[in-house]
């Protein structure tokens, strides 16, 4: 089962004090058939407080569905997930150029959230039906080099380990159903899961405060304490969305 998916990242181009982000991503890694499809939302923003100080928030939500045919403990099985996070924080970023096009960032954010788990299926050719709810506290480091090629052309490469604890819960697994996923390992424990990617904006010449940003994440080192249950994360997600850019609208309307 899917205790981890990852997000978009937040990755703010800043290079000085007024900067500003607003972004809303469509996110998925699944196949869009029935049985198997991981769709999502993230909204993102930023602010610079100063020519090197930025202060960052995200909604996560991720509404998944997966179908197990293993006949392990059941028959078959759909299983379904909803995911919500709300996250705040902030970090530090610096020019490594005169023309502050190149820039080395470090963000920091704190989430909580709520990870839901509902299944249905056969077991011994009868119906059944499980839930898990578990709340979550996430919070990650995020280093990123960040490129920005003229007006119209940006891009990064980012490193994000992510740290989740699992709290508290409920649960209609029978505690041999329980066991055997494995869910007793991560009650009241915290997760590392390590991602990695590339964030691309492209922008638009008339309206130069909208960029269209697409990125993409993979998750590269998962933790090793659930390696003999059945819980695993997500391998990776993908991201397309708008970023508006409000003090680049300002001085355009200046202007």
């Amino acid at each position: 089962r899917y205790i981890y998916a990852p997000a978009a990242p937040n990755i703010p181009y800043f290079n000085q004090k007024g900067d500003s982000k607003a972004a809303a991503f469509y996110s998925g890694s699944g196949n869009g058939s029935f049985n198997k499809r991981s769709d999502g939302l993230d909204l993102q923003g930023a602010y610079a407080l100063s020519n090197h100080w930025a202060l960052t928030t995200s909604f996560f939500y991720r509404d998944e569905r997966d179908r197990d045919t293993r006949r392990s403990i059941f028959d078959s099985s759909i299983v379904n997930y909803k995911r919500k996070i709300i996250e705040a924080g902030g970090g530090y970023f610096i020019s490594f150029n005169p023309k502050r096009t190149i820039t080395m960032n470090v963000y920091g954010s704190v989430g909580a959230g709520k990870f839901l788990m509902n299944e249905n299926g056969t077991q011994s050719g009868s119906p059944y039906d499980r839930l898990y709810n578990v709340n979550v506290l996430q919070w990650y480091v995020q280093p990123s080099i960040n490129f920005m090629l003229g007006k119209y052309v940006r891009f990064a490469f980012y490193l994000k380990p992510s740290f989740v604890m699992y709290g508290h819960y409920t649960s209609d697994y029978l505690p041999d159903e329980y066991e055997y996923f494995g869910f007793q390992k991560i009650h009241k424990r915290m997760l590392s899961f390590s991602e990695m990617g590339y964030d691309l904006q492209l922008g638009i010449p008339k309206v130069p405060w909208i960029f269209i940003e697409h990125s993409v994440a993979f998750v590269v080192i998962k933790t090793d304490y659930i390696a003999n249950t059945q819980l695993v994360s997500r391998g990776g997600n993908i991201s397309i969305g708008l970023n508006v850019n409000f003090d680049k609208m300002k001085k355009k309307r200046k202007r």
